[in-house]
């Protein structure tokens, strides 16, 4: 038994020299080293050195399991690292794009906004011109009106105080009127009575009472025809019918005026003449028609009543 295990001993050692002299591998792998170990135990016998070799085994097998796996982790990070590197450069792709594209927009939000502001500040010059120019419209207009108010104001005045004045003229002529129509009627009353009844004798009575300076009867002519010299300066148109009258009675005798306006024509009474005239009762008549149709728009009628001898002044 004992020569059996020397022999063996013996064997293992000539084994592992030839081997160590003629298989002597250069970089020997992980795989490759745990197969020889593996091998050595099979081909030893001691349960001592069959142990250690297997404990060098595993430790070899575990190497390879950890750089297979450090291997694979390499590789993973190797794609990882290079899928990142692409994600992002497709991302600055992307964001550069996108960025151009906004450089772009902005651009053209720019242009854009130039010439909205251009022609913002050309509409706003356009106002402020317009704006002034109806601002000195409207002071030219107020300064007119202001002036108007003030003309007008003026105006007013003086025709409130013209009223006042002609009121106060128009009642004292009235009065004065009145008074001379009441003393003419009781003077003429008996002749308008019995003219037709004793004509000459009242007519040459009143002629003898109010005009010294009349021609006689047989001498009259129509009022139309008589001959009229007038010269008067800002008269009443009342008294200048009144005292026209009265001169042409001398050539035709005596008449009595009498007057039927409406209330509002009643102010045509006091309107002014100022004339020089040497015509016929008749023609003055007209001219007086016409220029009172014409400045004040209402149309006078003169009737004669020659059978009482009354001239009526009217409006209708």
């Amino acid at each position: 038994m004992k020569n059996k295990i020397l022999l063996t001993l013996g064997i293992l050692s000539l084994s592992s020299c030839t081997s160590t002299n003629i298989h002597k591998p250069e970089d020997t792998s992980y795989k490759l080293q745990s197969k020889i170990a593996m091998q050595r135990v099979k081909d030893t016998n001691p349960l001592a050195k069959q142990d250690l070799v297997s404990r060098e085994a595993m430790q070899y097998a575990m190497l390879d399991k950890m750089n297979v796996r450090e291997s694979r982790q390499r590789r993973e990070f190797s794609r990882i690292q290079e899928q990142q590197r692409k994600d992002f450069l497709q991302i600055q792709q992307e964001t550069t794009g996108k960025f151009d594209e906004l450089t772009q927009k902005f651009a053209d939000s720019s242009d854009q906004f130039a010439k909205t502001a251009k022609s913002t500040q050309t509409k706003l010059d356009n106002s402020v011109a317009g704006f002034e120019a109806r601002t000195d419209a409207l002071e030219n207009r107020f300064r007119m009106i202001a002036t108007s108010v003030e003309e007008n104001s003026k105006m007013q005045s003086k025709f409130f105080e013209d009223m006042k004045v002609s009121y106060e003229n128009k009642l004292a002529f009235d009065q004065a009127r009145l008074d001379r129509e009441k003393e003419k009627e009781n003077t003429i009353r008996g002749v308008i009575d019995n003219m037709y009844d004793q004509q000459d004798k009242a007519i040459e009575q009143f002629y003898v009472y109010s005009k010294e300076d009349m021609l006689p009867p047989s001498q009259w002519v129509a009022l139309e025809e008589a001959p009229l010299i007038v010269h008067v300066e800002d008269e009443k148109f009342e008294d200048l019918l009144l005292r026209s009258l009265n001169r042409a009675s001398v050539h035709s005798g005596p008449w009595q005026l009498k007057w039927k306006l409406a209330k509002e024509n009643e102010n045509l009474l006091f309107t002014k003449f100022s004339l020089d005239a040497e015509t016929t009762f008749g023609q003055f008549v007209n001219n007086v028609k016409a220029y009172i149709l014409n400045y004040n728009g209402v149309q006078l009628q003169f009737r004669l009543f020659k059978e009482k001898r009354v001239l009526i002044v009217s409006d209708s």
